[in-house]
C-alpha cells in the first residue's frame, strides 16, 4: 500500500515519517499521478492559512479513480473544516500532528471501507442531526396542525399507503367521507394529490 502526502510543506512531518517511511510528499497531484497510484492512500494535509488551497486539492481529487482513498490532516482541525472535507469525499479527518498510532488506526479504518471522523466530528454531526431531526419534527406537526382531528387521522394512514377502503375500515367510516377528507387536507396543506401528501407529511422538508 502506496502512502501519498499532498501538502505545502517541504518535507513530511516527522511522525508522516514514521509512520510511513516510504511515503512520498507531492505539492499537488495530477490526474497521472492519480493514476498511477490508483490503490493508494493519499494525505491531504490543510495548515492553518491553507484552506483556500486545500479545498481545491480536494475538487482535484474529485477526478480521482474510486479505489484512491483521502485522508484530509489538518494543523488546526474544526467541525466546520471536516465536514467540508467528509463532503468532498474525504474518508478521514484528523489532526496533522496525531501519535503514529492514531495515523494507522485511521488508515486502518479507511482500508477496511470506514470512514475516520474524530471525537469532536463525530459529536458535531450526531447533534446536528439531532437538530435536524427535531426541526423536521416540528415542521411534520406544523403541517398536521392545519387539519382537523379526523382530517389529521386520514391523513397519517393515507400518508402510511393505506388505500381509501382500508382507511375506512380502520376508523370505521365510509368510503365517500375518506375521500372528502383527504380532499379539504389537499387543499389545507396546499398539495395535488396522496404522493405530495406522502411526501410532505414523511418528509416534512419536501416544500
Amino acid at each position: 500500500m502506496q502512502h501519498l502526502f499532498v501538502s505545502q510543506s517541504t518535507e513530511l512531518l516527522p511522525n508522516w515519517l514514521e509512520a510511513y517511511p516510504e511515503a512520498s510528499l507531492h505539492a499537488e497531484l495530477s490526474e497521472q499521478t492519480q493514476m498511477t497510484f490508483r490503490d493508494s492512500i493519499v494525505w491531504v494535509h490543510v495548515n492553518v492559512n491553507g484552506n483556500a488551497w486545500f479545498m481545491q486539492q480536494l475538487e482535484l481529487l474529485q477526478i480521482k479513480p474510486l479505489s484512491l482513498k483521502v485522508i484530509v490532516l489538518s494543523n488546526a482541525p474544526s467541525s466546520n473544516e471536516g465536514m467540508q472535507a467528509i463532503a468532498k469525499g474525504a474518508l478521514g479527518y484528523c489532526h496533522a500532528y496525531s501519535d503514529v498510532k492514531v495515523l494507522n488506526q485511521v488508515a486502518s479504518v479507511v482500508l477496511n471501507g470506514g470512514i475516520w471522523l474524530g471525537q469532536d466530528l463525530l459529536q458535531s454531526l450526531i447533534t446536528a442531526s439531532s437538530r435536524q431531526a427535531d426541526e423536521q419534527e416540528h415542521q411534520r406537526e406544523k403541517n398536521l396542525d392545519k387539519l382537523t382531528s379526523r382530517e389529521k387521522e386520514v391523513a397519517l394512514y393515507a400518508a402510511k399507503g393505506f388505500s381509501n377502503k382500508e382507511i375506512a375500515r380502520a376508523i370505521n367510516i365510509s368510503d365517500s367521507t375518506v375521500k372528502a377528507h383527504l380532499s379539504s387536507s389537499f387543499e389545507r396543506l396546499g398539495v395535488r394529490d396522496r404522493l405530495q401528501l406522502a411526501l410532505l407529511i414523511n418528509d416534512p422538508g419536501y416544500h
